[in-house]
């Protein structure tokens, strides 16, 4: 069934045409527009010579029998002002009135001709000129515009830049300065032992305080793994209320054959074990030695960073509690803690988790670097950098320092800091004062027992100058 159109006089919809515009409107439109006002004031300052002439002279009111005839200015003016167009029309109109004032001759003999031909042709050229000029002016103007619009571009493009640079600074700094403070409480928990040998669990309480200070832990427990290779026993600590842990439990068991941190993921069900997340007890030998088993932690937590720093904390226990480390000469010979420290960077370099660098200082026996290099072994280095004091076969003092949580732009850093220490304390520089350095980057093919090779090699008679005609940073590499 179809719709019958509407008859002409129903109600239908048309189009509304607008009124065409009355003269009064197009006139109005005209007089307000500028080419009105330009033309208004062309005639205006056409108009003005005539009327000074007869102010000033009634009996030549066109200057006609001067010397110098001023009634050529108005179109040079108009036509320097407004261009081509208004000012030969203002010449002409000139003309015209000259004309019409000379009329009365039919001969023409006292009609000044040249002077009006020149009139003419001089404004013709002034507006034409003119206008060649805002005609540049104008291209000009419009390629200012489009390089400040370009300019604007790169403004923004490097403000965003910078910004996602300043943030990416934060992220970095905010991942480090929760692990730096971390390692630093966990080494003041072992600060007063001495050469006695901690146990876990002699650490494990402060270490689910640490976890907890800095991991967002709530709720945790720490196991001792056996000789079977599972976890035994009772716990050794505990943060807040957890559940009992089998041995047989799936994130624990993953965690010790991973040598990872493991997580729950959405397949397994909270039968199969009551924990969130579980980080292994590993020294830097791959020895397994215990299980944080966490029960309990914010949901923002569960992300790599704060997973990468409870796995760095636990991987730091393992190297305190090792039972390699607290062999018979082990706990008194500075080369085996240096040892020591460099597997623990070494580990985490190749794991990517933190970077770190080991650096060389040395100087000449009795040059004033030499309480330089004492004071940075006494003061200046950070409580989570290890370093030791050697002297070569000459007696001159070297020092070989381990930095974790250092990559190569820290490396610089902490040798301007030393350039300045020098220069508050003795008022010279480095250089000055005869310390040289060498910096390795701790890298995935990092091989420390190589290193400490290369440290002793050090002390050999010339090493220094071997060392300083080599380039100042080299990888690490077996």
């Amino acid at each position: 069934m179809t719709q019958a159109a509407p008859k002409a006089g129903g109600a239908s919809l048309r189009r509304i045409k607008a009124p065409p515009p009355t003269l009064d409107s197009q006139l109005r439109a005209f007089l307000r527009s500028p080419e009105s006002r330009r033309y208004a004031e062309s005639l205006g300052m056409t108009a003005l010579a005539p009327v000074v002439g007869w102010l000033v002279q009634p009996i030549d009111p066109l200057f006609l029998k001067n010397r110098f005839s001023w009634l050529i200015v108005p179109p040079v003016l108009i036509a320097l002002r407004h261009g081509f167009g208004p000012g030969t029309t203002s010449a002409l109109l000139l003309v015209a009135a000259v004309v019409f004032r000379n009329q009365s001759r039919p001969d023409g003999s006292g009609l000044p001709t040249e002077l009006l031909f020149g009139m003419v042709v001089l404004a013709m050229i002034v507006g034409e000129i003119a206008a060649s000029m805002t005609r540049r002016l104008a291209a000009m103007e419009a390629e200012n515009d489009h390089l400040r619009t370009q300019f604007e571009g790169f403004s923004r493009s490097y403000a965003l830049l910078e910004l996602s640079h300043e943030r990416m600074e934060q992220r970095s700094e905010a991942t480090i300065t929760p692990l730096r403070g971390a390692l630093t409480s966990l080494a003041a928990c072992t600060k007063d032992t001495g050469d006695a040998a901690p146990t876990l669990a002699a650490l494990a309480p402060n270490t689910l305080l640490i976890m907890q200070a800095y991991g967002n832990v709530l709720s945790a427990a720490i196991y001792a793994v056996g000789s079977g290779g599972k976890i035994e026993g009772d716990p050794l600590a505990t943060l807040g209320k957890p559940a009992p842990v089998l041995a047989t439990d799936r994130l624990v068991a993953a965690a010790l054959d991973t040598a990872a941190v493991t997580y729950a993921a959405p397949g397994i069900n909270a039968d199969e074990t009551p924990l969130l997340v579980a980080v292994p007890i590993i020294d830097a030998k791959g020895t397994r030695l215990g299980v944080v088993a966490i029960h309990a932690i914010p949901l923002f937590s569960l992300e790599s960073l704060n997973l990468r720093l409870l796995h760095v904390v636990a991987g730091y226990v393992g190297d305190l509690v090792s039972p390699s480390r607290w062999e018979d000469s082990g706990a008194k010979d500075d080369w085996a803690r240096l040892q020591r420290h460099l597997d623990r960077a070494c580990v985490e370099a190749s794991a990517g988790r933190l970077p770190g660098v080991a650096m060389a200082f040395w100087c000449k026996k009795g040059d004033r670097g030499t309480s330089v290099l004492e004071g940075l072994l006494a003061k200046d280095l950070r409580v989570t950098d290890f370093a030791i004091l050697q002297r070569d076969s000459d007696g001159n003092p070297m020092i070989f320092a381990v930095m974790p949580l250092t990559d190569e732009q820290g490396s610089l850093a902490f040798l301007a800091r030393l350039e300045g220490l020098c220069r508050q304390r003795l008022g010279a520089g480095v250089a000055a004062l005869g310390i040289q350095s060498r910096t390795w980057i701790l890298g995935a093919e990092s091989n420390p027992k190589a290193l400490v090779a290369e440290f002793k090699d050090c002390l050999a008679p010339g090493a220094g100058q071997k060392l300083a005609s080599r380039t100042p940073s080299a990888s690490m590499t077996s």
